[in-house]
């Protein structure tokens, strides 16, 4: 849960950080769409989860918590999303390449 939790937090500041960054003005458009507008979905996602987890681990849901935690880690349309335009733009680090 722990994780889950951290990982939300580190997307989060990540889409705040991205969201402040001022592209290169004929790729703004392009980036507003394929990269900060991902990413912020995607610690809306995360956020959520994490909480959900850490309110079922609070009640004593073990179990629950856990497949919370599992479906945070399974595949995401919006990440893969978000992955395909960082490599495409150039932004491997941010791909995960």
């Amino acid at each position: 849960m722990a994780e889950l939790r951290r990982s939300a937090t580190a997307m989060t500041r990540a889409a705040t950080r991205l969201a402040a960054l001022d592209p290169p003005p004929r790729d703004a458009d392009a980036v507003r769409t394929g990269f900060v507008g991902p990413a912020r979905t995607l610690s809306a996602r995360l956020t959520g989860l994490a909480g959900q987890a850490e309110r079922e681990l609070a009640a004593g849901r073990d179990a629950a918590a856990a497949a919370v935690v599992e479906r945070s880690l399974a595949p995401d349309d919006t990440e893969a999303a978000l992955r395909s335009f960082a490599l495409a733009y150039g932004l491997t680090v941010c791909a995960g390449e």
